[in-house]
């Protein structure tokens, strides 16, 4: 939206393009100006036992980085397993004219005394693919169930977008990606971890 061309990585990274180490955060789209070469989150402090704890990154081949894809367990330990970053090692993208037609088509099931399907939905309704793989909901033991944002439309704390449930987002589209500091060794900044799980949601207005 309004002419922006962003990269972000499911670690964390934004607006650097690994493939060909060029800047790739362009405004106006098709220009060849980059609003920034590279990005990301900092994060340290102090534990309780005066231990320096630090989680960066900044322009980097890949893999050299304090951050790893995926959430944490929930137990205490915060850690993390390699199925569990493979299966987050993804960036889901979502608009808001997706959902809000989503919500009027189950609407207008749910309400046939007032809105004809046929009528409002001439040529049927197809449920994006996107909304299927939108992580709402991990069932993998230790980890939080809710992930993702969600509309429960039904209310039974499940999601499932062939009942109406669709992914709740901020602006006209957005992204959302979880990453986290323990999933590997602090190549960076070689630091001792913080245990720290992101759930980031990049947006924006059209």
């Amino acid at each position: 939206l309004n002419e922006v061309r962003a990269r972000f990585y499911a670690h964390g990274l934004i607006g650097h393009d690994l493939t060909g180490s060029s800047a790739a955060l362009e405004v106006p789209q098709g220009e060849g100006a980059n609003a920034l070469y590279s990005a990301g989150l900092w994060m340290g402090g102090l534990s309780p036992d005066s231990q320096l704890k630090l989680a960066a990154m900044k322009y980097e081949p890949l893999g050299e980085s304090d951050y790893s894809t995926g959430p944490l367990t929930t137990d205490g330990t915060a850690t993390t397993n390699a199925t569990m970053m493979a299966q987050y090692d993804h960036v889901w993208e979502v608009t808001r004219e997706q959902v809000e037609l989503h919500m009027a088509y189950f609407q207008c099931i749910s309400d046939p005394d007032n809105c004809e399907l046929a009528e409002e939905f001439p040529d049927g309704y197809e449920i994006p693919a996107g909304f299927f793989d939108w992580p709402a909901i991990n069932t993998e033991p230790g980890f939080s169930i809710y992930q993702a944002p969600f509309y429960d439309l039904n209310h039974d704390g499940d999601y499932d977008p062939s009942v109406g449930d669709a992914p709740c987002i901020l602006g006209d589209q957005a992204l959302y990606f979880v990453f986290n500091d323990k999933g590997a060794a602090h190549v960076l900044t070689g630091s001792q971890p913080i245990g720290v799980e992101i759930q980031a949601m990049p947006f924006a207005y059209n």
